[in-house]
C-alpha cells in the first residue's frame, strides 16, 4: 500500500495584492477600523524598537505606518506580495 502525499495548501494567494492597503486607506468600516486599531496598538506595544522584522508581511502595511527611520524588514510567502510591498515601501536604505 502507497502511502499518500500529503498536499499543503497556503493561503497566500488568496488575498489580493495591495488589498491590507486598501482596506487600511479607507478609513471606514469595520475592517479598517481593526487594522488602525491593531497597527496602533502593536506600535504601542513596540515603544522605542531598532529594528523590526513582520513575518507574515502580506502588501507591507504594517511596515508602511512605521517610522522610516527605523529598520524594517517584511518577510512573506507570496512572491508578488512581496513585489507589490518593494514597489510601495521599500526605502534607500
Amino acid at each position: 500500500m502507497k502511502s499518500k502525499e500529503k498536499k499543503i495548501f497556503y493561503h497566500k494567494d488568496e488575498v489580493t495584492i495591495g488589498y491590507y492597503d486598501k482596506v487600511f486607506e479607507k478609513k471606514s468600516g469595520v475592517q479598517s477600523k481593526w487594522q488602525h486599531q491593531k497597527f496602533n496598538f502593536i506600535k504601542k506595544l513596540m515603544n522605542n524598537y531598532s529594528k523590526h522584522l513582520d513575518f507574515g508581511c502580506s502588501s507591507g502595511t504594517f511596515i508602511g505606518i512605521l517610522n522610516t527611520k527605523k529598520e524594517s524588514i517584511g518577510v512573506d510567502i507570496s512572491k508578488s506580495q512581496i513585489s507589490y510591498a518593494k514597489s510601495k515601501y521599500k526605502k534607500k536604505k
